[in-house]
């Protein structure tokens, strides 16, 4: 046994009611020359995002990073991204880090509206979240992922996968 610190990490902080809304150039309607991420966290520990809308996105509302832990994501709604289809794009509610619950959650137009990234450490919750006109997959992207639970999670026109998918290209 050997006593762990990790000096400087955040503790019991939030982020809620608030409207985030990304400035896009209207004449480009796949414009990405403007805020990509909504809200990112790391280094931060027992903390909260909650009842936040979000609007014209490129990236992500919420993306938690490896070094946030026992984070609630919850009433938060992501509409109207502007951005180009893929490749690290409108991977609306997401995160690599563990012990994170995301519930009461509403995406539109998401790539991964709901995603649990490379070797997430988990358990990671999605509960009671809806994605509408989904342009792909929830679930594990990227690679393997621990401990992700998905429960009552509806996706409109897609579907959950959880795969390896740089390991199996057959997907």
């Amino acid at each position: 046994i050997a006593k762990f610190s990790w000096p400087g990490r955040i503790t019991h902080t939030g982020v809620e009611n608030l409207q985030l809304e990304s400035a896009f150039n209207e004449s480009r309607p796949k414009d990405e020359d403007h805020r990509w991420m909504a809200i990112v966290v790391n280094n931060a520990v027992d903390g909260w995002v909650r009842r936040v809308n979000f609007k014209h996105f490129a990236g992500s509302a919420v993306s938690l990073l490896e070094g946030a832990q026992r984070f609630t994501v919850e009433d938060c709604i992501a509409t109207e991204p502007v951005s180009e289809i893929g490749g690290q794009r409108r991977y609306v509610f997401s995160t690599t880090g563990q012990q994170n619950l995301f519930q009461r959650l509403y995406s539109e137009h998401g790539y991964h509206d709901f995603s649990v990234g490379y070797c997430a450490a988990g358990p990671n919750a999605f509960v009671q979240c809806q994605a509408e006109q989904s342009l792909s997959y929830s679930g594990s992207v990227n690679s393997w992922a621990s401990g992700v639970l998905f429960d009552v999670v509806r996706l409109d026109g897609q579907t959950l996968k959880f795969a390896n998918i740089g390991q199996d290209e057959q997907w």
